[in-house]
């Protein structure tokens, strides 16, 4: 149940967003016709989605948070190679290679995220 306030008195909600319940909270009729629009707007934009556009976002900010992404899981990458390369000597090289690389590829998608923003 989510609390609604209401001139002063607090009304109790159920989860869904649709129910009439929610529209007899509001006084006026314009108040009921611009919560019905909200509501219709959010089910509409949540269709738009689908369960992959809510993960990553909408279209103007799905590149930009995949590349935020991209970058985290280039350093978290980056900086395993460099622990690995610490760890095993005979095969610093290796790892130390692959970590530059991580870096590099992160990098970019750093570019990427200044250059969108």
């Amino acid at each position: 149940m989510m609390p609604w306030k209401n001139g002063g008195k607090t009304v109790t909600l159920d989860k869904d967003p649709t129910s009439e319940e929610e529209m007899l909270i509001f006084s006026s009729p314009e108040e009921r016709m611009q919560q019905r629009s909200f509501i219709q707007e959010r089910a509409l934009r949540a269709a738009d989605l689908g369960w992959l556009g809510r993960f990553i976002g909408g279209e103007r900010h799905s590149a930009l948070n995949l590349a935020a992404f991209f970058l985290a899981v280039s350093l978290l990458i980056g900086v395993g190679c460099l622990v690995a390369a610490w760890c095993q000597n005979d095969q610093s090289e290796f790892w130390g290679r692959s970590a530059e690389r991580s870096f590099a590829a992160a990098a970019a998608a750093l570019a990427y995220v200044f250059g969108q923003s």
